[in-house]
């Protein structure tokens, strides 16, 4: 079977790609967000299951403890640690000047720390699909 071709004349052509450019970038801007969703959700499902470990942990060294219990201090000891807690008193660090050619230097280190580069994720992806579409958009 041979395919005919078959052109149709579309009136406001120009109107009718712009319409369907803006539908493309709403599209790709809900799957840019969906993307977002999925990633926090993802990290939610982490977290949680690390809350989990971190609870059975707690409660295994708390049973463990009340199993076998921690020895008691003798009274000497007991004295000997409160006297030498009330002879400690904090001590109090000085407080450092920073001269401005001094501060110019830490934000010039601050500043030079190495950008590493990350791989493309798909909310970059669309992300670099949204601008290329708005730029076609801009064209019209």
């Amino acid at each position: 079977m041979v395919k005919e071709i078959m052109h149709v004349r579309i009136d406001n052509s120009i109107n009718t790609r712009k319409e369907i450019l803006k539908t493309a970038l709403d599209t790709t801007r809900l799957l840019k967000d969906f993307e977002k969703f999925k990633d926090i959700r993802e990290r939610k499902t982490n977290e949680i299951k690390k809350l989990h470990k971190v609870f059975k942990e707690i409660k295994l060294l708390k049973s463990h403890l009340k199993r076998y219990g921690l020895p008691s201090l003798p009274e000497d000891v007991k004295k000997e640690i409160a006297i030498r807690q009330k002879k400690v008193a904090p001590i109090e660090k000085p407080i450092k000047v920073i001269t401005p050619k001094e501060a110019i230097k830490v934000k010039k280190k601050v500043t030079k720390k190495k950008i590493v580069k990350k791989q493309k994720t798909p909310t970059d992806k669309l992300s670099a699909d949204i601008s290329e579409i708005e730029n076609m958009l801009k064209n019209l």
